[in-house]
């Protein structure tokens, strides 16, 4: 082999090489882009859930046994321990998605199957139930049907919350 022909593989390998380093560096920096994004989300959901505990107290059972047993009698003050329950729970649910989202997951369990708890706690009561309802035209395709899905596949009274407080209590 010439030495002008060595030359040449010598300068294409270097090419190969300088492209193959650029893709890596691509996908470092995405994947730290990724990280960062995520942690800000996580942040700003963890941030929201905390202000709103800190507002209701982490356990709302006087209200979610009202919305059980009498939803159309509860107080404004009531309605709003629920409806920032309700908040709460839907807010894991986003985050469980953006989280699946941006690291495109692919895992044993879909977000969905993650967030079916989450959803449980808001279909648990009427209000529940009519509070998703009233918010479902502003979320996304995705999350409607997995919260449809879970509500048509649990019975219509409240039972799981009266459970949780025996547990809980």
């Amino acid at each position: 082999m010439t030495a002008e022909k060595l030359s040449h593989w010598l300068q294409i390998a270097a090419s190969v090489g300088v492209f193959v380093g650029l893709v890596l560096v691509y996908y470092e920096m995405r994947q730290t882009r990724d990280i960062a994004v995520l942690g800000q989300t996580v942040n700003a959901f963890n941030s929201l859930v905390e202000r709103n505990v800190a507002e209701i107290g982490e356990k709302p059972y006087e209200a979610v046994v009202k919305a059980c047993s009498s939803p159309d009698e509860l107080t404004e003050e009531e309605a709003y321990i629920l409806d920032t329950k309700f908040w709460n729970h839907l807010t894991v649910v986003l985050r469980y998605r953006r989280t699946h989202e941006i690291f495109e997951l692919n895992l044993n369990n879909t977000w969905q199957d993650v967030a079916t708890p989450e959803f449980r706690q808001i279909f648990e009561t009427l209000p529940g139930r009519r509070w998703f309802e009233s918010v479902a035209p502003n979320l996304p395709r995705d999350v409607i049907d997995a919260g449809n899905k879970v509500m048509s596949s649990m019975p219509r009274e409240c039972t799981g919350w009266l459970s949780h407080m025996s547990d809980d209590a």
